[in-house]
This record gives structure tokens, sequence and C-alpha cells, in this order.
């Protein structure tokens, strides 16, 4: 129960407080990345939210922000959903890897990451590697459609910082919201084992990395 609210509580700041520079990769950064190691940054998959009109009828407050997450993450364990941010590292990690010869390195056995402070990061991987790539969900869920309660779609959005462990300095950076064209009944989106969920997430990471990749890496 205390593990949940403290959740609640900095899924609240998360969406309330983060503030994300647009950062380009620059040609010196570009060179120096040559023949280097890299990896993820390894936490504990973040909460997922699911609103209906129901919460939203109650106009927020702590217990109403509780039960969004509680359902949400119930779907993502009954289901098991990929964390949209895995996906968008991974993707990251094999653009970079294949465009600069990078060694990447698996350090998930290490003890979990928990700060997103950069200088933090950087002491956690500086001994293992010479970049880390990291992206945290701001938020990810299912919400009710405004004018349409019958039907629901994802909301999401991401931060990404590729960081110089060596140096304690983040190279590129942005985020992304992705804001999905299809709408559902409940019913239909958790299906089959939410099938239409995992699809729509996946389609959410895709257009994220792709992003990211683009106009930050400037890779293709």
């Amino acid at each position: 129960m205390k593990k949940i609210l403290s959740s609640v509580f900095l899924l609240s700041l998360l969406s309330n407080c983060v503030y994300t520079k647009n950062i380009v990769m620059s040609d010196i950064d570009s060179q120096r990345l040559n023949g280097k190691t890299i990896a993820t940054v390894f936490r504990d998959k973040s909460d997922m939210t699911l609103k209906t009109p129901f919460h939203a009828a109650m106009l927020g407050g702590f217990l109403v922000h509780w039960n969004m997450v509680s359902q949400g993450n119930k779907i993502v364990k009954e289901n098991n959903i990929e964390d949209p941010a895995f996906l968008i590292s991974q993707k990251l990690k094999d653009s970079l890897v294949k465009n600069y010869k990078l060694e990447a390195l698996s350090i998930n056995n290490q003890k979990e990451v928990s700060s997103y402070n950069v200088d933090k990061i950087s002491n956690s991987y500086k001994e293992f590697v010479d970049y880390v790539i990291d992206v945290r969900n701001l938020n990810w869920g299912i919400s009710y459609v405004s004018g349409d309660i019958s039907n629901y779609a994802i909301t999401y959005s991401s931060e990404f910082k590729l960081i110089d462990v060596k140096n304690k300095m983040v190279v590129a950076e942005n985020s992304c919201t992705y804001t999905p064209y299809k709408k559902y009944p409940k019913n239909i989106i958790l299906e089959d084992n939410a099938k239409i969920l995992k699809q729509e997430f996946l389609g959410a990471a895709n257009a994220c990395a792709k992003m990211f990749i683009e106009s930050n890496l400037k890779l293709k």
C-alpha cells in the first residue's frame, strides 16, 4: 500500500514538474561515440493508469489517483504488457550500436537505478560503460475519450537522455508525446490478452523512438 501511494505521489510530481531540454547531439559528441561501450538504464517498470469517467467525475484527489494507478497496474500485470520505455531504449541502443560500432553491454543484474539525476546515474554506471540510454515514461495509460465516454484511447509521453557517464553530461535529450488516432470500447481494447492495447503502446514506442533517433541523434 505504501509503495503504491508513493508511486502515485511520484507520478503526480513527474506529470507536473518535469522539464526536458531539446538537445541535438553535436558532431563532436558523435565522433566521440565511435567504438565506445553503451547500456540502457535499468529501473523498475513505472505505473500505468486507467482513467474512467468515474475518475473524472470525482475531480481528482489522492485516492482517485491511487485508484487509477491500481487499476492500470492490474491491467499490466494480468496481460503482461511491455513497458514502452524499455521498447524505446532497445530501439535507440540498436540504432546507436549499428551506426557507431558500439559495444552494447548487458548490466541489468546490477543494482536497480531509482534516481533520475544525471550525476547519480553516471556514478552508478561509470565503472561499467561509457554511455547510457535513459528513457522513462512520463505518462502512460488508458483514458476515456472526452466527448465520447464509451470509447478509450492510450495516453503516452516519455523522456529520453543519452548520457556520457564518464563526464556526467547529457549529449542528447528530448521528450515525446504520442497522440493516437484510434479509439475503442474498453472491453475491445482489453480483449484477447489486451492485444490491441499492446499494439497501441508498440506504435507509441516506435513513433517516439523514431523521433528521438532522427531529431536528436541525427540518424535514420
